[in-house]
């Protein structure tokens, strides 16, 4: 087990770039690409129960067409290629512009309260924070406001009709797996957060503790150095003494 673990993360998370930085941040989008694929594979699954088994009307009220599940599969393995091969930084943007374009999708379609946005938001704030900046994270949250503002606006007008079946079906086991999973994403964002700084902390005090001792060597080498420079003095004087004593120089 530990030799499958050692060689899954070698060869698909371990992080190629020698930068720190991007190594941090690439180690943490493969995980959540992996999560974001887990769970639409887990859609996928999902959708191919309820096409032999769900009643036709319900399975036509199912979240994502399945050629969507597809191409969202397909979209988020060529993220991991791109994280791998080429630019973590785009990846990371792509990656949470498309999980914005989904949430912005589901309450646009199924309403702003409906639970898959309420949890998608959230996430999509803490991975800009932690593979982008804190600054891409202020901004996404004022945009997510910005855009359930919008489609608040929209269905209150009628412009746009969502679709609120939900509020009056009791929830299945495919939509508690498909909450769990998500639920599981959110937790593995949290804990690379803290992950990191933690991380974060510990170089800051391995940086001080380094800086300490360097300054107290540097210390005692400067006293060392006012030693040797003040025991040549003296020994200086003690020649010169010596020789104003024995006639050689004249006294002053």
């Amino acid at each position: 087990m530990s030799t499958f673990l050692s060689s899954f993360y070698i060869h698909v998370l371990r992080p190629g770039s020698s930068h720190e930085d991007t190594a941090r941040r690439e180690f943490i989008l493969n995980i959540l690409i992996g999560g974001a694929l887990i769970l639409l594979f887990v859609g996928i699954c999902i959708d191919g129960v309820n096409y032999f088994t769900a009643d036709p009307d319900v399975y036509s009220n199912n979240s994502l067409p399945r050629v969507v599940l597809y191409m969202l599969t397909v979209f988020f393995a060529g993220l991991y290629l791109l994280s791998r091969w080429y630019s973590v930084s785009l990846a990371s943007y792509l990656l949470v512009g498309t999980l914005f374009g989904l949430a912005a999708y589901m309450g646009y379609e199924w309403g702003v309260d409906v639970p898959a946005q309420i949890v998608f938001y959230p996430l999509i704030i803490v991975m800009a924070g932690i593979l982008l900046s804190t600054r891409v994270a202020f901004v996404a949250t004022l945009l997510i406001i910005a855009t359930m503002l919008g489609t608040a606006y929209l269905h209150a007008r009628g412009v746009a009709a969502p679709n609120q079946y939900w509020k009056d079906d009791l929830w299945t086991w495919t939509d508690i797996v498909m909450m769990a999973v998500m639920y599981l994403i959110v937790a593995s964002a949290s804990w690379l957060s803290n992950r990191e700084m933690e991380k974060s902390l510990v170089r800051a005090r391995r940086s001080e503790t380094t800086l300490a001792k360097e300054r107290d060597t540097l210390e005692e080498r400067v006293q060392e150095r006012t030693a040797a420079v003040h025991a040549l003095q003296v020994e200086r004087m003690a020649d010169t003494y010596r020789l104003v004593e024995l006639g050689v120089l004249p006294v002053v």
